[in-house]
C-alpha cells in the first residue's frame, strides 16, 4: 500500500521535474486603506515574503473524457471560468486559503501575473493531508490585484 508521503514525494518529484517557477506573493485586506476616511474602501497590504517554487501550468481543457463533465466544464457553465483561464497543479504544502494571492509565472521577474479565480482551488487529500492542489487562474490585465 502507498502511504501519503511516497504519494507526496511522488508529485514533488513530477512537479519540480517538469514544472516551471511560480511565486505567491501573499496580500491581507486593509479596510479604510489609503488615508480613505469611508469604511467601504478596501486596499490590500503585501504580507510576509513571496514564496518560489514549482508547477505545472495547463491550458483550460473543456471536454470531459468517458461522457463525463469536467470541472473546468462545470466552472464554464457557470460563468466562473473563460476560455483563456488556466490550471495549476501545485503541491499540497502550500497554503492556498484565506489570503488574497497574486501568481506570478515564468520565472524572475514573472513573465505572467495571475489571481485565483472565485470557487478556483481543488484539492486532493489523502488521510488528512493534501498530495497536490489545482488551482483555476485569470491573467491580471493590468499586472496587479484590485486594490493593490
Amino acid at each position: 500500500m502507498v502511504s501519503v508521503s511516497e504519494l507526496r514525494n511522488d508529485f514533488d518529484k513530477l512537479v519540480n521535474s517538469r514544472g516551471e517557477q511560480v511565486r505567491f506573493r501573499f496580500y491581507t485586506q486593509v479596510i479604510g486603506g489609503g488615508g480613505s476616511y469611508y469604511d467601504d474602501d478596501v486596499a490590500l497590504s503585501k504580507s510576509g515574503n513571496d514564496i518560489m517554487f514549482s508547477g505545472i501550468k495547463q491550458n483550460i481543457s473543456l471536454g470531459g473524457g468517458g461522457g463525463f463533465r469536467s470541472h473546468e466544464a462545470i466552472l464554464m457553465e457557470q460563468g466562473k471560468l473563460i476560455a483563456n483561464d488556466l490550471k495549476l497543479y501545485i503541491t499540497g504544502s502550500h497554503d492556498v486559503s484565506g489570503a488574497s494571492i497574486k501568481i506570478g509565472l515564468g520565472g524572475s521577474p514573472p513573465t505572467g501575473e495571475y489571481r485565483i479565480i472565485e470557487d478556483g482551488v481543488i484539492s486532493y487529500p489523502l488521510m488528512g493531508s493534501n498530495i497536490y492542489h489545482k488551482l483555476f487562474l485569470r491573467k491580471l490585465t493590468n499586472g496587479s490585484l484590485f486594490g493593490e
